[in-house]
């Protein structure tokens, strides 16, 4: 049985553009809903072009490639890499490991996992550094440490 948490995004359309940016990870899907109505009203987070987005993400499992269940990209058998189901209830912090090109803002942004510990983040990071995909030239890996919990981005889009 995984352990999942949820990711809560702002999303803002300008034309055929759009941008994205994390606002939290939260234990459950009341807690990110009460995020979006304590952020909703601040002027960041007011354009009509905007909107919030929930998603919900598995603790300790990569994502990539985009489905949470390939076995290819799995860490362990069970899929797993990290604590176990008594160590996750008591889960104060959540790691996201990701990929990006800042020499092409083109080119895709991948969220990678989410993880129990930056120990196991960088062992999920050592893991898919063989993706010749998300190693290759140009491309960056980032782990960002986030407080359940906690609204990490609170301005919003602010002209």
């Amino acid at each position: 049985m995984s352990v999942t948490v949820y990711y809560l995004q702002h999303r803002i359309e300008r034309g055929s553009e759009a941008d994205e940016k994390a606002i939290g990870f939260y234990a459950t899907p009341d807690a990110a809903a009460a995020a979006v109505e304590r952020l909703r009203g601040l002027p960041g987070f007011s354009d009509p072009r905007g909107s919030f987005e929930i998603f919900n993400c598995d603790v300790d499992r990569t994502s990539w490639p985009e489905r949470m269940d390939d076995p290819a990209r799995k860490l362990s058998p069970d899929g797993s890499i990290g604590a176990n189901e008594t160590f996750l209830k008591h889960l104060k912090q959540v790691y996201l490991l990701w990929n990006m090109n800042d020499e092409d803002p083109d080119d895709f942004e991948a969220l990678l996992g989410i993880f129990s510990s930056g120990d196991t983040a960088a062992l999920a990071l050592e893991a898919l550094k063989r993706d010749t995909r998300l190693a290759a030239p140009g491309r960056q890996f980032g782990i960002d440490m986030y407080v359940l919990g906690d609204d990490h981005w609170r301005s919003g889009f602010v002209a």
